[in-house]
């Protein structure tokens, strides 16, 4: 309502999560534990820290509009264990596109350690309107930053990697080419976990 009330009907009884995921403010996650239903009180936003950076290619040139997303990492404590119970995702997360420069900026975050990396998919881009996935420039490992109350982040520099491109076609058991599905490659950069996907033409490459 315009005067910040709100009402949500949950189901009842057991645990619960509200998001609360304002623009111009940090988003915020209250857990209802033990059931907690009814008034939760005034609930006050914060202004939260603000993440900015760059994107480059391999050559060190902008990468214009790429889509860069900011993951809260999984910490510890009843909050996130109540996350793990629910098996649900954290709705803690940003998604921004670069610039005309690659320069890149994020609605405000809350203080937390974040996973910064470039994404295929849009999430505020409605689904069906085959406009929510972007095909990846390139190879791009995370960086991990954490934004701390009052000290506003250096400036990050998201760089592409060297990479190779693996090239194939779906046969079907006649050697005739086909549609296909999805392909997947599984690997490990910098001792982290890595996967890239295709998805095949109508004549299977």
């Amino acid at each position: 309502a315009d005067d910040g009330t709100f009402r949500m009907p949950i189901t009842t009884p057991g645990l619960a999560v509200l998001w609360i995921l304002p623009d111009r403010y940090a988003p915020e996650m209250r857990v209802l534990f033990d059931g907690k239903r009814g008034d939760l009180g005034t609930i006050t936003l914060t202004k939260g820290e603000v993440l900015t950076g760059v994107a480059l290619d391999v050559d060190g040139k902008p990468l214009v509009g790429l889509l860069v997303q900011a993951d809260r990492e999984r910490g510890s404590g009843p909050d996130f264990d109540a996350l793990n119970q629910l098996i649900v995702s954290d709705a803690i997360e940003r998604t921004t596109e670069t610039d005309a420069e690659g320069r890149f900026t994020f609605d405000p975050l809350p203080p937390a350690t974040y996973r910064v990396l470039p994404t295929d998919y849009d999430p505020r881009v409605e689904r069906g309107s085959g406009r929510s996935r972007r095909e990846l420039p390139g190879v791009f490992t995370p960086l991990k930053v954490t934004l701390k109350e009052g000290e506003p982040p250096a400036p990050l520099e998201v760089h592409a990697l060297p990479h190779v491109v693996i090239e194939g076609r779906w046969m079907d058991s006649k050697g005739q080419p086909k549609s296909g599905w999805q392909s997947f490659v599984f690997g490990q950069l910098d001792g982290q976990s890595w996967h890239g996907m295709a998805n095949p033409d109508p004549e299977g490459r």
